[in-house]
């Protein structure tokens, strides 16, 4: 009685290396999001799960249209102090709720940002805001 007989055989199989298809790469974010929807007064809160110079990838309960503005303020630690950033966006991807998922998954385009708001987004996109938040000084 052999060993590969008592065990199934598997083949490793090498990770393939993708190139970045997208023009903009995303950038893990996790990030708490304030929103209005254009034409209602109330704000509603999600999360910015990804992001990229263009756009974010939204996680909200409130059921939404494709097309549909929002104004969005999204929150960052920035030391030991709390950062924020606005911008304007369109909603141009829906995900479909999955069994047991709570809130949907919304893609973001941005429709228009400040230089400033900007500059702040490159700087949580580059994940620098997350060294200062332990603690390492940036120079």
């Amino acid at each position: 009685m052999s060993l590969s007989s008592d065990f199934e055989e598997k083949r490793v199989l090498k990770p393939s290396i993708d190139k970045e298809r997208r023009s903009y790469p995303r950038a893990y974010l996790d990030l708490p999001v304030e929103f209005k929807v254009m034409g209602f007064p109330f704000p509603h809160g999600g999360i910015a799960i990804n992001g990229s110079e263009v756009g974010l990838l939204l996680h909200a309960l409130r059921e939404m249209p494709l097309g549909t503005r929002l104004d969005i303020t999204v929150i960052f630690a920035n030391g030991f102090e709390l950062g924020s950033f606005d911008l304007f966006g369109e909603i141009v991807r829906r995900d479909s709720r999955r069994e047991g998922q709570v809130g949907l998954h919304y893609g973001l385009r941005m429709i228009r940002i400040s230089e400033e708001n900007r500059l702040k987004f490159r700087y949580v996109l580059s994940g620098l805001h997350e060294l200062l938040d332990r603690g390492t000084m940036i120079y």
